[in-house]
């Protein structure tokens, strides 16, 4: 066991020292003793302050390093004890995370931290990883698109308005990178204009797609919503 020679002072119960009371609102508190006598238990008091915080100190730095602590005068050795002791017990500013892996395998690092499970995710669209915000890619207009980390892509707007019955090629807002798995269109209406027609998809290719669009009435537009990948 670490030896610590530094002993705390007058720290029996029936000790002869001042109460606190009587330290606080004695006059050398703050002036010091500066003529006179002290008194016995005055000086007790001082002496026993000064040694307990000494012992103290020194017994936290014996049982944090292991290592003894002399009283022999070598200050320079105690203060690369004492660092030494401060270092056992927090973390270094230089190298924190090196003080973490010094404290044994990764796996025990990270339950001392306390760490969830999403601190050993790492990021990306793969399975067991935490997709960031550029996977959820959004465009928000009448014609747009949304980007989800799985790689589905949800793409919408409008179909131009043929002068006449005819097919309509129309741009997605972006290429499907892989493939078009689904068109869903929508004639539009124009309320108590009695204009009919229909539309249908030509086909899914990623980019550009066609529609057939015939109508009753030249103008009559459509409305797409793509499903893709």
């Amino acid at each position: 066991m670490a030896k610590n020679d530094f002993k705390a002072f007058a720290t029996d119960r029936n000790a002869n020292v001042i109460s606190q009371e009587e330290w606080e609102a004695l006059p050398a508190l703050l002036s010091g003793f500066t003529a006179g006598k002290a008194s016995s238990a005055q000086v007790n008091k001082v002496i026993r302050q000064a040694s307990f915080i000494a012992a103290a100190l020194a017994q936290f730095v014996s049982d944090k390093t292991q290592r003894d602590v002399l009283d022999n005068g070598d200050l320079p050795g105690f203060v690369e004890l004492l660092g030494s002791g401060f270092a056992v017990e927090y973390l270094s500013r230089k190298n924190p995370f090196g003080d973490i892996k010094s404290d044994g395998t990764v796996k025990t690092a990270l339950e001392n931290l306390d760490l969830g499970e999403a601190a050993k995710r790492n990021v990306g669209t793969g399975a067991n990883q935490i997709p960031d915000m550029g996977s959820f890619t959004l465009s928000v207009s009448g014609t747009g698109y949304q980007k989800l980390p799985s790689g589905f892509i949800l793409q919408w707007g409008s179909i131009g308005a043929p002068g006449i019955a005819q097919d309509v090629v129309t741009h997605f807002p972006i290429a499907f990178p892989n493939r078009c798995l689904r068109v869903l269109v929508s004639q539009d209406y124009t309320p108590d204009s009695g204009s009919v027609g229909y539309i249908a998809c030509a086909g899914f290719s990623p980019d550009p797609v066609k529609f057939i669009s015939r109508a009753s009435t030249p103008g009559l537009g459509a409305s797409f919503l793509a499903l893709g990948c």
